[in-house]
């Protein structure tokens, strides 16, 4: 491995303090020539340009830089950022005098940071995205932190590079956007995990500005509900243990991993405690919003819970066939039962927890209390029921156009194919 011996080690006025000599913005100029930094570069004396001889087994190298004192630190730079993100050595003094203009704009933008001139930092992508995400991980649900994993391993990290995280601008964001091929849903969840890494880095003072995201358009798909007649058709397709299950999440409206984890401690006199719920590995966790809640124990769910037989889990549901909670394999049973009812594949979450809200927006429920009844912190995420309500212009159309009644007494010749 060569050894480094600088061929300049100290030259004549060598600045080392803090107060480095910047010039004005009137005395800035431009280079329309500059092929490395574009725009406003600072023409000042900051910093000074240096070589260096790597002996090596098969000769000398000369490496051309820049040396800098900041913040008290000596900082010896010997690469240049390019448009891609990507740092390319200084092969001439040439090259080293532009990356000395490139600092001190960054200098005089008050963006400087001797971090963007160096690979495998912790302020480059690849390595802020990973100790970012060791970061949150004891912050997230399981579920979401294997969300992040997937977005910044799969998407992130391989179409944007090891950035420097300060070079990333609303432009790189737009390219970004396109190159992730994935549905919309899919595309605003790993540009959702992008923004906030650089929301941290921002509140965190790791980079001076946030850039522009771009907005991602979901489109809203058919809002498939289905009344209590309908749900029952599949229902009746499955096992007296496993309907108890479903009737209950009809009939509360809990998300699936929630009514899998119902202990019967969680029944109380009049009331039901979410106390817990299943991550992705099958363990138990908190709820989706990080702690217990509770919802009304109604008669219908009591006269449902009265039928439950005994048995020697902690938990209220079982399978017939384990003795155990159900896993996150129920939908294999529900998918089935789908198919026997002739039904087509229903997903679990809309013929459940969307149905409840659902028949109970059209019913005439207030929106205040089926966002308690649904565990809401967002009102928004209640308010989308209410603009698919169809009962009241039902009632509404029904009142005014109708066929008139006509005699029984009439009856028409049907006609008749010869």
């Amino acid at each position: 491995m060569g050894t480094n011996k600088p061929t300049h080690d100290r030259r004549h006025g060598e600045n080392k303090s803090n107060n480095l000599p910047l010039l004005s913005k009137s005395s800035i100029s431009t280079s329309p020539s500059d092929q490395f930094g574009g725009g406003i570069l600072a023409m000042s004396n900051v910093g000074k340009t240096i070589s260096t001889e790597w002996k090596k087994k098969n000769g000398v190298t000369i490496r051309w830089g820049v040396r800098i004192w900041w913040k008290g630190i000596r900082h010896d730079i010997y690469k240049i950022p390019v448009f891609d993100g990507h740092l390319i050595p200084c092969e001439s003094e040439e090259t080293a005098k532009q990356l000395k203009l490139i600092i001190n704009n960054d200098i005089l933008r008050g963006t400087f940071n001797p971090d963007r001139y160096k690979k495998e930092k912790k302020l480059h992508l690849e390595q802020y995205a990973k100790d970012w995400l060791k970061r949150r991980k004891d912050e997230i649900s399981a579920a979401t932190y294997h969300d992040y994993d997937n977005s910044i391993k799969n998407y992130i990290v391989p179409l944007l590079g090891n950035r420097y995280l300060g070079d990333i601008g609303s432009k790189d964001l737009e390219d970004f956007i396109k190159d992730v091929k994935r549905k919309p849903a899919g595309v605003q969840n790993v540009m959702g995990c992008l923004k906030k890494i650089m929301r941290d880095a921002k509140r965190w003072e790791d980079i001076s500005e946030l850039p522009i995201f771009p907005v991602v358009k979901v489109p809203e798909g058919p809002h498939r509900w289905y009344e209590m007649s309908e749900q029952m058709k599949i229902v009746d397709h499955l096992d007296e243990y496993a309907q108890r299950l479903v009737l209950f999440m009809m009939l509360s409206g809990c998300r699936t991993a929630e009514a899998r984890a119902l202990r019967w401690q969680d029944i109380k006199k009049d009331h039901i405690e979410i106390a817990v719920t299943f991550d992705r590995n099958e363990d138990l966790k908190l709820p989706k919003n990080g702690e217990p809640d509770t919802i009304p124990l109604t008669d219908a769910l009591r006269d449902l819970l009265d039928t439950v037989p005994g048995n020697d889990s902690i938990h209220v549901f079982v399978n017939k066939r384990t003795g155990k909670p159900y896993t996150k394999n129920f939908d294999r049973l529900w998918r089935k039962a789908c198919k026997e009812a002739k039904a087509g594949y229903v997903k679990l979450y809309n013929a459940t927890r969307h149905s409840f809200a659902s028949q109970l927006a059209n019913g005439g429920v207030d929106e205040a209390i089926l966002s308690r009844l649904l565990r809401h912190k967002d009102r928004r995420s209640t308010r989308r029921y209410y603009s698919f309500k169809t009962e009241p212009l039902k009632v509404a159309v029904d009142n005014v156009i109708h066929l008139p009644k006509r005699s029984t007494k009439t009856t028409e010749k049907k006609a008749t194919v010869k």
